[in-house]
């Protein structure tokens, strides 16, 4: 079931190139054209997200877990597949509905499925990868948080309502070392105006 996750987030990258697709298009026809195919395929990475979550969130356990809150700083391996799972999930989301709340995708924006408000993954992240970047988690919790890092970051620097989730996430990067560390500045630098 996993996969099913995975493989959302590898159509991404596609659906963002969809999208730039659309934005440079300027004939009205194909735009047309081109919006309704790229919601569909949202909608179709939506419909994958759900039965990923339904399927593990059986198991109320898995998805209704508090963030894990130690006194000593060290989170069960446990506890860090869940949140883990869990980070890759709202950071697929975050990008996929941010996406699909673009205006040139949906214009019927008060419509949509509360689900597809992409500052609730936000906060989800902003409050989970910390606990990823804990000391006990080591070099493979640095790997865990660099891709939903990178792309929370990407989210706030587009989204001004976004200032104190970004300002929070900059401070996760100044806690993390070597070279995936210096991967993400070099992204952030260039998202900067």
């Amino acid at each position: 079931m996993k996969d099913i996750l995975f493989d959302v987030l590898i159509d991404i990258p596609g659906l963002l190139e969809d999208l730039d697709n659309l934005r440079l298009c300027t004939d009205e026809g194909t735009v047309a054209s081109m919006r309704q195919d790229l919601m569909q395929k949202c909608w179709d990475c939506d419909e994958q997200l759900l039965s990923w979550f339904s399927f593990l969130c059986a198991d109320r356990d898995f998805c209704d877990f508090p963030l894990p809150q130690t006194q000593d700083g060290i989170v069960s391996v446990v506890e860090f597949a869940r949140l883990e799972g869990m980070v890759l999930f709202w950071a697929t989301c975050l990008v996929l509905y941010s996406t699909l709340r673009r205006p040139e995708v949906s214009s019927e924006l008060t419509s949509l499925p509360e689900r597809t408000h992409p500052q609730q993954y936000l906060g989800k992240l902003v409050e989970a990868i910390p606990l990823l970047l804990r000391p006990s988690a080591g070099l493979y919790g640095q790997d865990a948080a660099a891709l939903p890092l990178a792309l929370a970051l990407t989210y706030t620097s587009g989204t001004a309502s976004s200032s104190k989730e970004h300002m929070l996430l900059m401070q996760n990067l100044d806690k993390m070392q070597g070279e995936v560390v210096a991967g993400l500045r070099v992204m952030v630098k260039s998202l900067s105006p």
